[in-house]
């Protein structure tokens, strides 16, 4: 199976069960990984990544399985509160805007 060029099985991220964030240091199924910046920046290069991504036009559109969301306000409060200790460039505007 191929999707954007990338072949290969797909990685079952499941935060908070195989993938936790332990004295600032990221495990995967219980293995140390890298430190918490390191994973934020690779997430954010990645997410970089993908927005400047222009797939093949014979490409097929794939769902990612995400089919519906609920918004949760102070939840995204956290994870902001959070992204912007570890320095994330733009965590602090985005609580102001919950704020609102």
């Amino acid at each position: 199976m191929t999707f954007c060029a990338i072949a290969g099985p797909p990685v079952v991220y499941n935060y908070g069960s195989n993938i936790v964030i332990e004295n600032n240091y990221v495990y995967v199924d219980g293995k140390p990984t890298v430190t918490a910046q390191e994973y934020a920046e690779e997430a954010t290069q990645m997410a970089a990544i993908g927005r400047n991504a222009e797939p093949a036009k014979t490409e097929e559109w794939q769902s990612l399985g995400v089919f519906g969301m609920v918004g949760n306000r102070e939840r995204a409060r956290q994870w902001y509160a959070r992204a912007d200790q570890l320095g994330h460039p733009t965590a602090r505007d985005r609580l102001k805007s919950l704020e609102e």
